[in-house]
């Protein structure tokens, strides 16, 4: 039977783990501010696929899987990414600008545009936005729960 002391020094680890998540999550948020993703993140900066371990889209995969999971899908979830196979970026059909022809800067500008439209939609708590975004559903709830966790997940309640 364990003592009550090694039941409180459980506790210590736990609380040490919230921090340590809340850090990552904060630290991620200071880093993408909803302004800077509207208007300066590069498509360099948040690609998947070309080993940038402090992409948006690396960092909300892998260093806040802590605060949930959105591994095991492929890279196409978060809208443009760059194919290693292919060696050459491809660009999910949503964000296509111009539908014809693809332009990989305005596709991405209309990208980055929504997500900071969804990140807004989240904090006013607009449904309508969020239930229509076209972002993949476990992506855009994985922002969502970043930017507004006392919204969105109940580990910080």
């Amino acid at each position: 039977m364990r003592s009550l002391t090694q039941f409180d020094y459980m506790l210590d680890s736990y609380d040490s783990q919230d921090q340590i998540l809340e850090d990552l999550r904060s630290n991620f948020i200071n880093t993408f501010p909803v302004d800077y993703i509207r208007n300066k993140m590069t498509v360099a900066e948040y690609i998947e696929g070309k080993g940038n371990k402090d992409s948006f889209c690396n960092r909300l995969e892998r260093e806040l899987s802590g605060l949930g999971s959105i591994k095991g899908a492929t890279a196409s979830k978060f809208g443009i990414y760059y194919s290693q196979k292919y060696q050459k970026y491809l660009i999910n059909k949503v964000w296509q600008t111009p539908k014809d022809n693809p332009n990989l800067k305005l596709s991405f500008k209309k990208l980055r545009e929504s997500i900071a439209d969804l990140i807004e939609a989240g904090n006013s708590n607009n449904q309508k936005v969020i239930e229509t975004h076209p972002l993949a559903p476990m992506v855009k709830m994985k922002i969502l729960s970043i930017y507004y966790p006392e919204k969105y997940l109940n580990i910080f309640s």
